[in-house]
């Protein structure tokens, strides 16, 4: 597990560089929320070239309900929700949320894969394991199809 977001760490990518020197081959990192400052982390990390010596997969989170957010804002180290992500999820009706983390999963998805160096999603949907096709069409990934 990596923390890109590690508020007390002048250069995030110094740890990463620190695992990879020991043998890390890839790691996950927290929930992304925040792409503008996963897109700086991921920067350094390819400063350092530790892109090309681990695969790094961005963790994704597919929020299904106000009390998972409140939970993973609130208790989980590491993870940041900016003031925004917070507000629209918590801007839909209760029995929409699901579908909205939904659709920000896909949106973040879409745009992690954009930043160069990035080699995938760890894609976390817990207790809403059906939304993961609708959220990887959404996110542009075709699905691929057992022996094609």
């Amino acid at each position: 597990m990596e923390n890109p977001f590690a508020p007390s760490v002048a250069f995030p990518a110094d740890r990463l560089a620190r695992k990879v020197a020991a043998g890390a081959e890839f790691v996950q990192t927290q929930f992304v929320f925040d792409l503008a400052a996963f897109g700086r982390w991921m920067a350094q990390v390819r400063d350092l070239g530790l892109d090309e010596r681990c695969y790094i997969l961005a963790g994704v989170g597919a929020i299904r309900s106000r009390r998972a957010l409140d939970f993973i804002r609130d208790k989980i180290p590491g993870v940041d929700v900016p003031d925004d992500v917070y507000r629209r999820l918590s801007a839909v009706p209760a029995h929409q949320t699901a579908a909205e983390g939904a659709r920000l999963a896909a949106e973040t998805i879409a745009q992690v894969a954009q930043i160069p160096g990035v080699a995938g999603v760890h894609l976390l949907a817990a207790g809403n394991e059906q939304a993961i096709p609708a959220i990887l069409d959404g996110a542009g990934q075709r699905r691929r199809r057992a022996g094609h």
